[in-house]
């Protein structure tokens, strides 16, 4: 039969629309927005770049046709976060090394002024 459950597309009349809310959610039960934790996983999922477009199609059959603008936004946004990450990172340890090595530069010309000369201790 057809029905809307007001949140849902509403099924036309040509078509045949059943009500699935017993359904097992994809990948066993592992993809859902049921509560926080599921949202956060498949969130984090799709972060990683790992199926997301397959996700994005099952909200979109699920939910409406302009859904797709919500997974591009929050992909390509996560995308320049993490590249933002991995640059500081990376910046971070460049700074810590070019510290370190002008420390020990500083102490290597600091004992070499306070060692004698060997021409002086002659």
């Amino acid at each position: 039969g057809n029905f809307s459950d007001g949140f849902s597309r509403r099924c036309a009349d040509t078509d045949v629309c059943l009500q699935l809310a017993d359904a097992p959610a994809p990948y066993h039960g592992a993809v859902h927005f049921d509560h926080l934790g599921g949202a956060l996983i498949v969130l984090f999922t799709v972060m990683t770049g790992d199926g997301w477009t397959t996700i994005e199609y099952w909200t979109q059959q699920a939910s409406n046709v302009v859904s797709w603008t919500y997974w591009i936004i929050f992909v390509v946004g996560m995308n320049f976060v993490g590249t933002n990450m991995v640059l500081a990172v990376i910046i971070n340890k460049f700074s810590q090394a070019k510290e370190e090595a002008r420390i020990a530069q500083s102490e290597l010309a600091g004992s070499a002024l306070l060692t004698p000369r060997a021409d002086e201790q002659a």
